[in-house]
């Protein structure tokens, strides 16, 4: 088993974006290890057009088959609450954030210490805290940023539409304790221990079960990882006086003063 692996999820309009992150992440991240590339079979072609930076940047590329999304994607067309109603938004235009479902397969447990990140994300220091947060933290846990932050344990209630499906939403808050904090899914470090044979079908079962995220995978994993599990803990977001990752940059920090952001502020 080898130990460290990073793995994105790509389409085409996001492979750019991936290589970039990739870049910073063998450069100003230092990191040496595997990277893995998720995508699916009509992204395929087209990403295999680009065999030179796939091998400079030295990106293994895994196809997997997308997600079935016929039972909620009907849900959502027949949603008679218009103001709930989210079509064109994203669970309607962001269909292939269900293919992070897939860092969740077992074929990532040929690696120890997986790290999801999202395209896009910006890295400005090396990544190398975030293995000693995970190596601290131990293997039985899901480590991600809280959603909230830096508002503490705001609750997860509002990640699903409550009047398109009051049935469904009712039995939702009958099993699953949707009070408490809750994680983005915009970056997850784990250990590999955490990945069962049976935890992707998990996922996709809990997905079509309650068919009304508003945020698509990201509110079914914190369903499977926050609620049924009770694995996540929240990512500190500060290690060894640097700051480890935000969406943003707050306040009067700098981007250089954290290892990596979602996003620059100076952009919303």
């Amino acid at each position: 088993m080898s130990t460290k692996c990073v793995v994105l999820v790509v389409n085409d309009a996001y492979f750019q974006k991936a290589i970039h992150t990739i870049y910073q992440l063998r450069t100003v991240g230092q990191y040496l290890e595997t990277v893995v590339l998720i995508t699916d079979e009509s992204s395929y072609p087209n990403i295999m057009k680009h065999q030179d930076v796939l091998s400079q940047l030295q990106i293994q590329i895994k196809v997997f088959e997308n997600m079935d999304l016929t039972y909620i994607m009907e849900k959502i067309r027949n949603e008679t609450t218009d103001t709930e109603s989210n079509r064109g938004k994203r669970e309607v235009t962001k269909t292939f954030q269900w293919h992070k479902i897939h860092v969740f397969d077992v074929f990532f447990k040929q690696w120890q210490m997986i790290f999801y990140l999202d395209a896009g994300i910006q890295i400005y220091n090396p990544i190398e805290p975030f293995w000693e947060i995970l190596t601290e933290y131990g293997n039985d846990c899901l480590i991600a940023h809280s959603d909230t932050y830096p508002e503490p344990n705001y609750n997860y209630i509002g990640q699903f539409k409550q009047k398109s499906y009051p049935d469904i939403f009712q039995q939702l808050t009958q099993e699953i304790d949707l009070l408490g904090d809750h994680f983005q899914s915009t970056i997850l470090l784990f250990h590999s221990d955490i990945i069962l044979d049976e935890t992707k079908n998990d996922l996709i079962f809990y997905a079509n079960k309650y068919p009304i995220s508003r945020t698509n995978e990201q509110a079914i994993m914190n369903v499977y990882f926050n609620g049924v599990h009770q694995l996540w803990k929240p990512l500190p977001p500060v290690w060894k006086k640097k700051y480890t990752y935000d969406f943003m940059n707050r306040g009067e920090l700098r981007l250089e003063d954290y290892i990596m952001t979602k996003y620059d502020r100076r952009n919303f």
